[in-house]
């Protein structure tokens, strides 16, 4: 009983940390994608304040956002991938804290029901031992 408090102890600890890990890493999503909405925001400025390039700087313009656009969707795809992957670590220790749980009720129930039984065995005994004497004092 001491030994599976002890684990759900631990198992709640780690979900605890897990639930940490997964609220710190929506956070950093946030915050990249909020640098990202800022460094699009920045460059529509640039552009609307800078005249026409030449056709060369265009097309390097081009290549560079798209490059940032490939690293955007890269950034995106590795914190979904993260996220997903603490969501489903989330579950399944979950999952294991339910577990633990029944297991601990069953071993609780055991433990009252034999509990309940040395009870009754002790008063039958009590009652074979006083009825014995009894027969003693008779005899």
């Amino acid at each position: 009983f001491r030994d599976s408090q002890a684990e759900v102890t631990q198992k709640l600890s780690e979900i605890f940390h897990l639930k940490t890990q997964l609220h710190e890493a929506r956070n950093q999503i946030q915050s990249k994608e909020s640098q990202i909405d800022t460094l699009q925001m920045a460059l529509q400025g640039a552009r609307r304040k800078c005249p026409l390039p030449a056709f060369e700087d265009h097309r390097a313009d081009a290549a560079t956002e798209e490059r940032l656009r490939a690293e955007l969707l890269l950034e995106r795809r590795q914190n979904e991938a993260q996220a997903s992957a603490f969501e489903i670590e989330r579950n399944t220790w979950q999952n294991e804290k339910e577990k633990v749980i029944r297991y601990q009720k069953e071993l609780q129930a055991s433990y009252l029901e034999m509990y309940h039984k040395n009870e009754a065995l002790e008063r039958e005994l009590a009652m074979v031992r006083g009825g014995r004497a009894r027969v003693e004092e008779v005899g």
